[in-house]
């Protein structure tokens, strides 16, 4: 079934009982509301875009609430738990590094960040030898669109523009909301003036690919389709970079969602 997410009127469900999926109250469960209630009281509406379903424990890719229902995060936990929930080793690990008294130093170095980021340049692509950590998908966003806009500034003063596709998601910030979002104004910034442009969604785009110069590369500069492709305007020498995101696990009412940084 689909929960509306605004929506705390329980709704009497068929039971479930599968071997990960397990539904034994109406939903939302009667006894989350009050407590949804309570913390939407103290969070801004923005936090209220998933079903009302209060998570109470989490193991594997399983996520289950206090009332005996259980579900498949078909999300990863938004892609944090890519190697599970609580997956003993990472637990094993953060119980390491509380053991050492040493959960913060800032950008004093340490060896333990030292070890991370070695073993994370030795698994990225070739020619990628450098790495900074964030505690948000959208911190890293916004530090790759300002190095998207650095490294075009580097080849010309107007080489700014950053491209990417409507209605894509980036990050609640400004940087990375004006990389995404509806077509329109953000909060007040026309996006062309910031040299940040948009296309369709995924689903509605047709690129086709043109020679440029007398190269043998080859580059997306149309859109359209067939022989004849139409170049667009917005792929031109003021374009740094683009954006693209792929897709998580969402619910409800969705669009293509598209963006992170290259």
């Amino acid at each position: 079934m689909a929960l509306h997410v605004s929506d705390l009127t329980p709704v009497t469900t068929q039971p479930v009982n599968t071997r990960f999926r397990r539904i034994v109250t109406p939903l939302p469960a009667p006894q989350s509301i009050a407590e949804i209630e309570r913390l939407r009281r103290f969070e801004p509406q923005s936090m209220a875009g998933m079903p009302p379903i209060l998570w109470d424990g989490a193991a594997n890719f399983l996520v289950r609430d206090p009332y005996g229902n259980q579900w498949i995060d078909l999300s990863s936990g938004i892609v944090v738990a890519n190697v599970g929930h609580a997956n003993p080793d990472v637990m094993a690990a953060i119980g390491r590094q509380l053991d050492a008294k040493r959960i913060f130093s800032y950008a004093f170095s340490t060896q333990i960040r030292r070890e991370l980021l070695e073993r994370l340049v030795k698994v990225a692509p070739e020619g990628l030898d450098k790495a900074i950590l964030f505690s948000s998908g959208t911190e890293a966003n916004e530090c790759a669109l300002s190095l998207m806009r650095k490294h075009g500034l580097q080849i010309a003063p107007d080489k700014l523009g950053i491209l990417s596709f409507e209605s894509s998601y980036h990050g609640r910030t400004l940087a990375a909301k004006l990389a995404g979002g509806p077509p329109g104004i953000v909060d007040g910034f026309q996006r062309e003036s910031l040299f940040h442009w948009q296309l369709p969604p995924a689903r509605r785009a047709r690129f086709a690919w043109i020679r440029r110069g007398s190269g043998r590369a080859r580059h997306p500069a149309g859109i359209g389709g067939g022989d004849h492709p139409r170049v667009d305007p917005r792929l031109d020498d003021h374009t740094a970079s683009g954006a693209l995101h792929p897709p998580v696990g969402r619910v409800g009412r969705s669009k293509q969602r598209a963006g992170g940084g290259r």
